[in-house]
């Protein structure tokens, strides 16, 4: 048994090796392309928890009058939804 065959057989073309497998800056790209997508959801998500917020905020103002404004801790406009 002879292990030349085998080793013969495998391109020792490095464009051969190039193409398959992506280079170190085409995964950073990817990467950084990953991340910049997250963080516009995480924006977007953000903006629409604070728009429900002051809605709820709103809501309980209207519900309880302004003397549910004088509180003494500051979560105590929020309802609990269970969330």
């Amino acid at each position: 048994m002879s292990a030349v065959p085998i080793i013969a057989s495998v391109s020792n073309e490095p464009s051969a090796v190039q193409s398959s497998a992506p280079t170190h800056a085409q995964q950073l790209a990817d990467k950084d392309v990953t991340i910049a997508a997250l963080q516009a959801t995480t924006a977007e998500l953000t903006k629409k928890l604070g728009a429900a917020l002051y809605q709820i905020d709103q809501l309980a103002r209207r519900v309880f009058g302004r003397s549910s404004e004088s509180y003494d801790h500051p979560d105590q406009l929020r309802l609990e939804l269970g969330i």
